[in-house]
């Protein structure tokens, strides 16, 4: 899940990501004093370390569903395959109520 709350405080998007044995960091990369990060790295440094590069899919924008709030905090997946979303509603201090929306998206 991805927000974007300085450029953009109305925009959420939901990524779909394989991951597997071969998408797999070696420990010495995972070890938080591991100086460049692997987010500060370049991807000219990081495909000859033979670091895994994600693959994204975009499932869910609230760019196209305005109805789902994009303060988003946390989701589910259902037996059913749906996604149940709710938003974050910051311990109700500016009076935000907690929402839920059940999404149907492509994984």
């Amino acid at each position: 899940m991805a927000r974007a709350e300085a450029d953009f405080p109305r925009l959420a998007k939901l990524y779909n990501v394989k991951l597997g044995p071969r998408k797999h960091v070696a420990a010495g990369y995972r070890d938080i004093r591991h100086n460049p990060s692997i987010e500060a790295m370049s991807r000219a440094k990081v495909l000859p370390n033979n670091i895994p590069v994600l693959t994204k899919k975009l499932v869910l924008s609230t760019d196209d569903h305005s109805e789902i709030c994009p303060d988003l905090e946390g989701m589910v997946r259902l037996k059913d395959g749906t996604l149940l979303l709710v938003n974050d509603n910051d311990f109700g201090v500016e009076g935000v109520k907690t929402e839920f929306w059940k999404v149907t998206v492509n994984l």
